[in-house]
C-alpha cells in the first residue's frame, strides 16, 4: 500500500468514527493553495477541520506530537480559504484524530479543539 493509500485508509476510518459520533462529513481531502485538509465535518454549530494521523507504532513519538506549528498554520490558512470560498461564517474548530495500530485493530484518539488558532 502506498503512503497515499494509507492516508485514504486512515481518513476513511476517521470519517466512519466521526459519523458514528453524529458528525456530518462535508469534505474528504480538500485541497487549497496552502495544503490539504483531511476531513471537514459539521458538529452541532461548528464546522470542524480534522487532521488525521495513522501509525503502526509510536517509534517516532506520539503521533499527535508530530503535527508541527508550521503544519497547524497551513491547516488554519486552508480553513480560512475554505470558509471564504464557501462564504461560511460558522464557528469552527480544529481537531486531531490519531489512529494507532494495536493488536489487530486501530486505537482511535480524538482530540477536539486541538490547537491554538492565534498566530
Amino acid at each position: 500500500m502506498t503512503n497515499r493509500e494509507k492516508g485514504y485508509f486512515g481518513e476513511s476510518l476517521a470519517a466512519k468514527y466521526l459519523k458514528e459520533k453524529g458528525y456530518e462529513i462535508v469534505e474528504l481531502n480538500y485541497y487549497t493553495p496552502f495544503g490539504e485538509i483531511d476531513l471537514i465535518t459539521k458538529n452541532e454549530n461548528y464546522i470542524v477541520f480534522v487532521e488525521v494521523k495513522l501509525r503502526k507504532d509510536e517509534t517516532f513519538g506520539n503521533v499527535l506530537e508530530q503535527i508541527s506549528k508550521g503544519k497547524q498554520k497551513h491547516i488554519i490558512q486552508s480553513a480560512e480559504y475554505y470558509l471564504n470560498k464557501k462564504e461560511l461564517t460558522m464557528d469552527c474548530r480544529f481537531d486531531y484524530i490519531s489512529l494507532l495500530y494495536e493488536k489487530g485493530t486501530y486505537r482511535i484518539t480524538h482530540i477536539e479543539d486541538a490547537f491554538d488558532t492565534n498566530y
